[in-house]
């Protein structure tokens, strides 16, 4: 189960605008949708948005924290039957939250 940390944030770092608060250590992953043009405010706006549709869809599960004053979305991965494509499906529905918000 630790090394779903490692092959979450591997999928974070292949994918654009997404950021890692630390490499994690465990199954704790904390991480932020950033993609460009928004300033710290609007990014923590958007990643709440994000979190709100995360919870409201209920496929998935995340919490949120605040790091060195930095608002961060974070997962952890606690099921050993959780896949790849799973994360992938996670993080492809946060994009497409964001998509949508933009239209």
């Amino acid at each position: 189960v630790a090394a779903n940390g490692q092959i979450f944030a591997g999928l974070l770092k292949i994918r654009p605008f997404w950021q890692l608060a630390v490499p994690p250590q465990c199954n704790i992953v904390c991480f932020s949708y950033a993609p460009p043009g928004l300033d710290q405010a609007e990014t923590t706006s958007l990643n709440q948005r994000i979190r709100r549709a995360v919870l409201e869809d209920g496929r998935f599960y995340i919490v949120q924290t605040t790091l060195k004053g930095r608002h961060w979305l974070r997962v952890t991965l606690t099921n050993p039957f959780t896949t790849r494509e799973d994360m992938a499906a996670l993080l492809e529905f946060c994009e497409e939250v964001y998509r949508r918000s933009r239209q």
